[in-house]
Parts: C-alpha cells; sequence; structure tokens
C-alpha cells in the first residue's frame, strides 16, 4: 500500500515537473 502511494507521488511529482519546464519554455522563447 505504502509503495503503491510513493509510486503515485513520483508519478505526480514528474508530472508537474513537466509542466513547470513547458511554461518556463514558453515564457522563455
Amino acid at each position: 500500500m505504502t509503495i503503491r502511494i510513493q509510486k503515485w507521488r513520483s508519478k505526480f511529482d514528474w508530472t508537474r515537473c513537466c509542466i513547470f519546464w513547458r511554461i518556463f519554455f514558453a515564457c522563455s522563447s
């Protein structure tokens, strides 16, 4: 159970990071 939540959290963090970089490149260009 704990491993499943941890896996989901890391996936969520990766998605949030991807969105952050997309906004960053959109603003810089």
